[in-house]
Parts: C-alpha cells; structure tokens; sequence
C-alpha cells in the first residue's frame, strides 16, 4: 500500500491522541519540538522581564512600588512557561485550543494592568502638579506685594 503524501500526526499528553507529525512529502513538522521550543522562548521572555525589572529597581530607576505588577507578571508568566500542565489545564478549562496563545493573553492583561496603573499614577501626578503650582502663583503673588510694600 503506498504511503499517503500528505498525512497529519499529532501527539498531545492524551494517550488516546496519536498525532505527532504534520508532513507534506518531503517536509515535515514536528509539532512537539515547536510546542517546545516556544515554550523555551517564553521561558527566556519571563526570565528577562524579571531580571530587567529587578536590576532597574537595583539601580533606582523603578520603584518598588512600581515595580510590583512587573514582577507579578514575569512570575506568573515563568510558573505557566515552566509548568506546561497548569497551562494546558487553565487553558483547556477556559476554551483555548492553543495553550501558548493563553500565555500571550495573560501577558496581554498584564500589561493592561500595568497601563491602567500608570494612568491613575500619572492622574494623580498631574493634579498635585496643578495644586503646586497654583500655591506656587500663590507664593509669587504675596513675595511681589510683600516686596512692594516694604
């Protein structure tokens, strides 16, 4: 019996499941090691915004205070990168066909978090700003007819 030219395998952590390999004649992909590798590049990702966010604290370019949705994230992005099971079962449990593009979503709204964050950190900013310098026009006035007068 000739061999099919174009055949799917998959394998997933189902044992009833016995995809592996999606080949097209001469080229083939091999989904695990893909599945593996960007769960390796996800790993690298966490590793870096962790150990970015904690050496810009180092440094004093970050405070602590606004540092903590960063390394909330970069962790919970490592335990998910890491432990591929919790992922799945997250994923499985909420929907997502793709466990990877989970990860990238829970990135998504970590980020969301962090820009509301930093919008409500900047709107405050901006209205003590104001205050200052409305006490400041305050100060200038009284120092000129204070000057003026004596």
């Amino acid at each position: 019996m000739p061999k099919p030219k174009y055949q799917i395998n998959f394998k997933c952590q189902n044992p009833n499941v016995k995809f592996r390999i999606l080949s097209f004649g001469f080229w083939h992909l091999d989904l695990i090691n893909i599945m593996q590798s960007i769960q390796f590049v996800a790993i690298i990702i966490s590793l870096i915004i962790l150990v970015g966010v904690v050496d810009l604290i180092r440094r004093g370019m970050l405070k602590e205070q606004y540092a903590l949705l960063w390394i909330a994230s970069a962790i919970v992005l490592m335990i998910l990168s890491v432990w591929r099971g919790l992922l799945d079962i997250i994923a499985s449990s909420l929907g997502v066909a793709y466990p990877p593009s989970f990860l990238f979503l829970v990135a998504f709204l970590f980020l969301l978090l962090i820009v509301l964050h930093f919008s409500v950190v900047i709107s405050n900013i901006s209205e003590k700003n104001k205050k200052l310098s409305q006490e400041v026009a305050l100060l200038k006035t009284m120092f000129e007819e204070h000057k003026k007068m004596g």
